[in-house]
């Protein structure tokens, strides 16, 4: 078949979703909180992830905040954990690559960011990039 047709090559090249997180993660958090949810509006399969913190910090100890990047099901609140970002100290514009657990999302089903209990201090502003492919039925 020629290019336009879903045996293109072009087709199964790598997207990149990008999730900003919303301000600062600075403060307390007493349970874990979602920090950004995204509705994927087609089928994709999660490949890979790299954290950007465009505004550093440092943090020791119980400080160190960890991120989790989860997929739930339709927006059920069931989530699927596939892969963690810990940001202790962070230069300014530093980039961190996660640890991502291969999966297939169907068209309403959620990218799901959290953040873990705890308290932070510094003032570290996180971007997601999320690798992904779109999967044609």
């Amino acid at each position: 078949m020629g290019v336009g047709f879903y045996d293109d090559a072009r087709y199964r090249t790598r997207n990149v979703l990008t999730l900003p997180a919303s301000g600062s993660l600075a403060g307390t958090a007493a349970a874990a909180a979602d920090v950004v949810r995204k509705k994927v509006m087609f089928p994709i399969r999660i490949i890979d992830a790299v954290g950007y913190c465009s505004v550093g910090g440092t943090e020791t100890g119980a400080g160190v905040q960890t991120l989790t990047v989860n997929s739930s099901l339709a927006g059920t609140g069931d989530l699927v954990p596939l892969g963690t970002m810990t940001i202790g100290t962070q230069a300014d514009l530093s980039s961190q690559a996660i640890a991502i657990t291969e999966c297939s999302l169907a068209a309403e089903d959620e990218i799901v960011i959290q953040r873990a209990i705890g308290t932070s201090t510094a003032v570290t502003d996180v971007q997601l990039d999320i690798g992904y492919r779109e999967v044609f039925a």
